[in-house]
């Protein structure tokens, strides 16, 4: 109740909205047909936006990165995957082994 009035709404008064007032079918159908013949370019600028953003990204992560080459004999540090980790260290455990 709003200001002594209950609020009613549009169905219960009997108008029609707005956009089914003003639909027209005909040119409903004209409009999907050319939204049909854009989706093809819509499809291929969003492609290119796609490609664009990877480019970007792979630029990006590229200027961070340090190139390194290893060589036999080098020492490395071992990544421990769950099988090589003594499991009496718990969660605290290190995640890389020692040079080998």
């Amino acid at each position: 109740m709003t200001y002594g009035v209950d609020a009613m709404i549009p169905v219960e008064v009997g108008e029609t909205s707005h956009r089914r007032h003003t639909f027209k079918s005909e040119k409903n159908a004209q409009e999907k047909t050319i939204n049909l013949d854009l989706i093809d370019e819509l499809r291929e600028e969003a492609r290119i936006h796609e490609e664009v953003c990877k480019l970007r990204a792979s630029r990006r992560y590229n200027t961070r990165v340090r190139p390194r080459s290893f060589r036999v004999d080098d020492l490395v540090w071992r990544l421990l995957g769950e099988a090589r980790r003594d499991s009496s260290e718990g969660k605290l455990a290190p995640n890389w082994d020692d040079p080998f």
